[in-house]
């Protein structure tokens, strides 16, 4: 059985590398800005750059569950383009 060369781990670490950015949904452009409707991964404290807001998970509080609501609230109804509803929905289960 032969050696692999250097040049050939290259070239299976560019070919792979290309097939991960195919295969992965593009959720950030070339600015590092998040794309509107498509999934997002976060981490604690590390902010989220959309094209109009930035947004920063800061991690849960006290074990409760909150929803945010930004088009339509379940109880008040439809909400303006400027309005939101954080509503309390209990305990993390």
């Amino acid at each position: 059985m032969g050696t692999i060369s250097r040049r050939s781990l290259s070239v299976a670490a560019a070919v792979l590398a290309g097939a991960l950015a195919l295969w992965t949904p593009a959720t950030l452009d070339a600015g590092g800005v998040a794309a509107y409707g498509a999934k997002i991964t976060f981490t604690k404290g590390k902010p989220i750059a959309f094209r109009d807001f930035q947004l920063e998970y800061l991690g849960p509080r006290s074990r409760k569950t909150f929803w945010l609501e930004l088009t339509a609230s379940d109880t008040l109804g439809r909400l303006k383009p400027n309005q939101l509803v954080i509503s309390y929905k209990g305990p993390a289960s």
